[in-house]
């Protein structure tokens, strides 16, 4: 059945998979063998994404305590008190409940 309507891993993503009647005949180590693919592929680019944002991220933090520093400096040689910086949300304001998608819809 699968290679009458040449579903190849490579044709996946351009493949119509309601388009045809008999899709709930597909072979259950085949679905299985399509998540742990379609799995893997999903870390490999969160984990790229990730590294591209933790750079930005550690661009930006450079760049602004390079600007902090030469502020702190520029107030000292005006002898102006340099206005207070907010104080930092702690990362125990932001909920990290994680439920997986197996439990949220089973």
């Amino acid at each position: 059945e699968l290679d009458s309507r040449s579903l190849t891993y490579s044709s996946l993503a351009t493949t119509r998979f309601g388009a045809f009647p008999c899709l709930p005949t597909l072979d259950v180590h085949y679905c299985s063998q399509l998540r742990r693919q379609s799995r893997e592929s999903m870390i490999s680019q969160l984990l790229n994404y990730a590294t591209q944002l933790e750079e930005y991220a550690r661009d930006a933090e450079y760049a602004c305590a390079n600007v902090i520093a030469l502020l702190k400096k520029s107030f000292q040689e005006y002898g102006v008190d340099p206005p207070p910086l907010p104080s930092p949300i702690p990362l125990t304001s932001y909920p990290l409940d994680y439920a997986t998608p197996q439990a949220i819809c089973p």
